[in-house]
């Protein structure tokens, strides 16, 4: 966007209200949020030259007078998404489908990231569990073998097994005591790991 010079205050109020409406745009094309966002600072510039000629009064009251009858960034948001629906050119179907494919992709992108940091949250705090418990249940915690295989890797609580099941009947628990520093090593990383997901999600749908 384009910047004109005004007070640090001025311009730190309009950031921050341009950014809010930036995030309640989100369902919109990329280049038409630039556009949008860039034409109203612009209108906002030049609304604030003229008052401070006319008036006389400080960038920052000026600024707080004119984003007053401005509206609410869900208040424009909602205004300017409307409008955008109805006239895309002459196009209402065209532009309908737009928003409903966006905002399918966004809403499936959402399920699928909170889903996967779901279950990497469940895993970490499975093995964090794992290592506490260790000491007091050894038996019922951790690495089992079976006489097919694989009998599973978690936690049997009265007869419930939470973790990654195997196959029955489950035989002796193979890892022992380092269970605990596996556990605590691979709980924190994959803790981590779900926290940098969500983040990351977060920003990449405030873009």
């Amino acid at each position: 966007m384009k910047e004109r010079l005004i007070s640090k205050d001025a311009h730190k109020i309009l950031e921050d209200y341009l950014s809010r409406l930036k995030t309640k745009l989100k369902t919109l094309p990329k280049s038409d949020r630039q556009e949008i966002l860039k034409e109203i600072q612009s209108d906002i510039f030049t609304e604030i030259e003229i008052e401070k000629r006319e008036r006389g009064r400080s960038e920052t009251e000026i600024l707080f007078f004119i984003l007053e009858n401005l509206g609410k960034p869900e208040e424009v948001s909602a205004e300017i998404l409307s409008k955008r629906l109805i006239s895309f050119r002459g196009n209402f179907i065209r532009r309908y489908t737009i928003l409903t494919i966006r905002n399918f992709y966004i809403a499936f992108i959402g399920f699928i990231s909170s889903s996967l940091a779901f279950i990497i949250y469940f895993f970490g705090f499975l093995f964090l569990a794992m290592a506490c418990f260790e000491p007091f249940f050894p038996k019922n915690i951790g690495l089992f073998n079976s006489e097919k295989g694989f009998g599973g890797f978690g936690i049997i609580l009265k007869g419930t097994f939470i973790g990654i099941d195997g196959y029955n009947p489950r035989g002796e628990e193979i890892l022992g005591f380092w269970i605990i520093p596996i556990g605590i090593f691979l709980g924190f990383m994959l803790i981590f790991l779900a926290n940098v997901i969500q983040i990351k999600s977060k920003k990449y749908f405030n873009h």
